[in-house]
Order: C-alpha cells, then structure tokens, then sequence
C-alpha cells in the first residue's frame, strides 16, 4: 500500500509485481507444484528479538544468520532496556543481514510492530511468561528461552493466551538431547547411581 508520505514507498506483493510486468508470461511457465518452493520477499519470515545480551545475540540472532539465507529469514527488530545490549544487537544485525533493525527499549513497543511474524525470547527468565503472553496476544508465534515459568498463575496464563492465539509457541529445552544428558538420564535408569 501507498504511504501516504512518499508516494514512492510501495510494499507490492509478487502476485502485483507479476500482474504488472512482462515475468507474468514466464511465471506461468513454473509448474504449480513449484509455487510452494519460490521464497520471496513476501515469504520472509520476519523475526523479533527480546533480550540481546549473550543469549539473545550469540545463540538466536548468529543461528538465524547461519540458516537465514535456506530459511529466507532475518531479524529485524530488537529489544533490550539497556542500550548497550541493544545497539550490540543493531551492529550484529546490519552486519549479518544488511539491514537497519528498528529498535525498541520495552517489548510493549515492539508488540506494536506489525511486519513482525514471529519473536525470540531471551529475556531475563522471571520475564518469560509476561514476555510470552504478551506476544501470543498479539497473533506473533513465538521462541522462548527456558525457563518458561518461576510462578505458576502466570505459567498458567501464558498458556491460556498461547492456547487462545492458536499461534506456533517452542520453549527451549535444547540441553536436554545433548548425548551427556541423555546418557547421564541412562545411566541413572540402570540404577548403577544408587
């Protein structure tokens, strides 16, 4: 749509693009079981990020980086309170996926972005429930970090919201597959541990 400031500024879709131009002759070319596999622009997986500390830069943003191109994924919003973290984060991204980040101080900021599809959370853990049932509010799919929850009411209500957004919702359990975990979990079955 038309911004109503610059007149020049215009997000089309591919279907537009091709309507408009002469690709539409060779579009109809492709197979429609090909359809599927064109990732565009309009198919890019549009990610947020809460929390840029450690975490949120060096785990979430460098694995999206690694597989954002087969992915046709980027980040492009970050959150942190403390400005250093965050501009840490802009850095990053500007130079991993070329692009100027928008940036935001609180997550309630960032619940208003509506080109996002979808965040990562690496906040503090006493924030993940607020953090989460804010986002499943607001129809965004979601990655949190573990814990998901220290209290129980607000587990409960993170999880109703999620329940309620039909949205997709992972908590990070990732330690848990590594070989020494399941092999400690092993060894303590054979009951060799007393």
């Amino acid at each position: 749509m038309n911004s109503p400031t610059n007149p020049l500024k215009r997000s089309s879709s591919r279907r537009e693009f091709l309507q408009t131009t002469g690709a539409a002759a060779a579009a109809l070319s492709i197979p429609a079981s090909s359809w599927a596999r064109v990732a565009g622009a309009n198919d890019r997986l549009r990610i947020g990020l809460v929390g840029c500390g450690n975490r949120g830069i060096e785990a979430h943003m460098s694995q999206v980086h690694d597989h954002s191109k087969d992915q046709n994924a980027e980040v492009v919003a970050v959150c942190d309170p403390w400005r250093v973290h965050r501009e840490e984060a802009v850095a990053k991204a500007k130079e991993w996926f070329g692009i100027d980040v928008a940036q935001y101080v609180s997550y309630r900021d960032l619940l208003e972005k509506e080109d996002l599809d979808a965040v990562m959370i690496a906040s503090c853990d006493h924030q993940h429930t607020a953090h989460l049932e804010a986002f499943a509010k607001a129809g965004k799919d979601v990655y949190c970090e573990k814990p998901l929850a220290m209290d129980l009411e607000k587990l409960k209500s993170a999880c109703d919201a999620v329940k309620e957004s039909g949205g997709v919702v992972q908590i990070g359990t990732q330690l848990r597959s590594l070989p020494s975990m399941t092999g400690a979990k092993a060894l303590y079955a054979t009951g060799a541990l007393g």
